[in-house]
């Protein structure tokens, strides 16, 4: 309007101007007539121009509490507008809902035409599958066709790939003179109450759709409801809903409505069917429901099962009499073993003390002369335990070259496998003994050869008396042939020694003949006195102490040494202390 009028005053001005242009004298009428004209416009327009401060005061009023509600309104809001310069729809305004119902900001989808914002929504209808053009939404048709659109549902996909289901309702917004020159539409997300809508189509479904008998009765026995898979019961007790039960379910229904209570496993037999049902009494109705449920092959199942557990228990019987004889053949077994574990036990133990007192040494090694086991002896010896023994070498317990002839000797007795007896040098607290060694070797089932067990006893006493036997042996042939030649000297220097004494007594005193008779008196005495000793010392005689001189002793012993001494050059000097009682 003010627009017109500043169209007018413009008109009126260049009319004026045209007019001063001519003669003066023969337009002043018509020009005082076009400014009265222009004050009185110009008065007007005044007068319009406040009027539009007004109006542009509560535009801005208006439009600042529309940008409020687009912020807060719980709705999808779009405001589209449609003026002749432009020749594409313009999205004005979107509310932050609808902008964030369709993954978006406010200004993303604000100021675009309305093409790229159907693009940003991503609508299709509601098959979910056809995608919407831009002519076919309620915004589009209001704005072009001036349709009213109540309540439509389509489809939009927002920007991370969810569907919602929107109801869209659209209507066009008309100037003064109805000419339309925008639309508006408005949206909601009613995809939780479809979920449940579908819900509560698919319970009430339920009760038809149950292939299971449904019944609801009334308190005095009536059938108010019957679901299809309870018609053939009900056409086998000949009665109809709106009609009573027969007198065996009737009773269950009054009691169920007296105690309050549930009654379950109710059986009803129809045809070769058996069915199990619950009866239900509703709190604060007049109405029971019965749910049935068809249990014939639960019935078959438990019938076979009771057969089958008969057949069980007499095989269990049956089972329990061969297990008693069993269990007294092994109760018998058991004894009788328990009989030869203890004389297994006592005969181990006999052996293993015949074993551990024997004086000989027993060790058992491997092919590889590892000691595997042995006696209380052998490790006794060693100052160790039989078990400390296992797992040990040769090495580990003697000297070097000891222990390589003892593992030279394991090594000939594996490769022959002949059993041998070895008398060898043994150490045992730092001294040689000389033992007898028994090496055996020790095959598995195929005849190869797996370890060798040895036994070995101390002879070194036996070897030290063979020696004293063989010296005894000696010293007695030593003194027989002594005992011959006494016997064969001592005659002869008899006769030696009388004649000397008969020279002797024959001669002269201070003779030389005499002299010689006594030299060879003494000497024949001397070799006599030789004579009877070597036949005391091999004559045989008891052992008896006495009394004897030493000077004796020794002078003998000298005397028999005197000849030895001279040849080696020794000279000994005596010096006796002479004791006297």
């Amino acid at each position: 309007m003010i627009q017109d009028k500043f169209e007018q005053i413009n008109r009126l001005l260049k009319q004026t101007q045209e007019l001063l242009a001519k003669n003066i004298d023969t337009i002043s009428t018509e020009v005082t007539e076009n400014i009265k004209k222009l004050i009185h416009e110009l008065t007007t327009c005044q007068i319009d121009f406040t009027q539009y401060k007004q109006i542009e005061g509560k535009l801005q009023e208006s439009h600042q509490t529309l940008e409020i509600l687009m912020e807060c309104v719980p709705e999808g809001v779009a405001i589209a507008i449609a003026t002749d310069d432009v020749p594409d729809i313009t999205i004005r305004m979107v509310s932050k809902y609808g902008a964030q119902l369709a993954g978006h900001i406010r200004e993303d989808v604000e100021g675009i035409p309305y093409k790229d914002f159907v693009k940003k929504l991503n609508i299709f209808h509601s098959d979910d599958v056809t995608p919407a053009i831009p002519e076919e939404l309620p915004l589009y048709r209001a704005i072009q066709k001036g349709e009213v659109v109540i309540n439509e549902e389509w489809i939009a996909r927002r920007s991370t790939g969810e569907k919602i289901t929107v109801l869209i309702s659209a209507s066009p917004i008309q100037d003064r003179n109805g000419t339309i020159i925008g639309s508006v539409a408005v949206w909601r997300d009613i995809t939780e109450q479809k979920r449940i809508q579908e819900e509560i189509k698919n319970i009430a479904k339920f009760p038809d759709e149950n292939p299971h008998p449904l019944l609801r009765i009334a308190q005095d026995g009536t059938i108010l409801y019957a679901s299809p898979s309870s018609i053939p019961l009900l056409q086998d007790w000949n009665c109809k809903i709106g009609q009573s039960v027969p007198d065996f379910l009737y009773q269950t229904v009054v009691d169920a409505f007296h105690t309050k209570s549930i009654k379950e496993n109710i059986e009803v037999k129809h045809k070769d069917r058996i069915f199990s049902f619950t009866v239900v009494p509703v709190i604060d109705t007049t109405y029971v429901n019965l749910y049935g449920a068809d249990v014939t092959k639960q019935k078959l199942a438990e019938e076979k099962l009771e057969k089958y557990r008969e057949h069980l228990e007499e095989l269990v019987k049956a089972r329990t009499a061969k297990l008693k004889t069993l269990n007294e053949q092994l109760q018998r077994q058991i004894i009788e073993r328990k009989r030869v574990e203890e004389g297994l036990r006592m005969s181990e133990n006999k052996h293993r003390f015949l074993l551990e007192n024997l004086p000989l040494r027993i060790f058992y090694k491997d092919r590889n002369s590892v000691y595997i086991s042995c006696n209380e002896n052998f490790a006794r010896d060693l100052h160790m335990r039989p078990g400390e023994i296992s797992g040990k070498t040769d090495y580990d317990l003697f000297p070097g070259e000891l222990a390589e002839k003892y593992r030279a000797d394991d090594k000939r007795i594996v490769e022959s496998g002949i059993p041998e007896d070895i008398e060898e040098k043994y150490i045992k607290d730092g001294q040689e003994l000389t033992v007898h060694t028994v090496k055996v070797p020790i095959k598995n089932g195929k005849g190869n050869v797996v370890g060798i067990l040895s036994s070995f006893l101390d002879i070194t006493e036996k070897v030290n008396l063979e020696k004293e036997t063989q010296l005894s042996r000696h010293l007695t042939l030593i003194g027989e042939l002594a005992t011959g030649v006494a016997h064969e000297i001592n005659n002869p220097i008899t006769g030696v020694i009388n004649c000397a004494r008969i020279l002797f007594n024959k001669s002269s005193e201070g003779s030389r003949e005499r002299d010689l008779a006594s030299r060879i008196m003494k000497e024949g005495d001397r070799v006599a006195n030789i004579v009877s000793k070597l036949l005391s010392f091999a004559r045989p005689r008891e052992e008896k102490k006495t009394i004897v001189s030493i000077h004796e002793i020794v002078s003998d012993t000298l005397v028999l040494m005197e000849k030895q001494m001279k040849k080696d050059s020794i000279r000994i000097s005596t010096d006796f202390y002479e004791y006297h009682e």
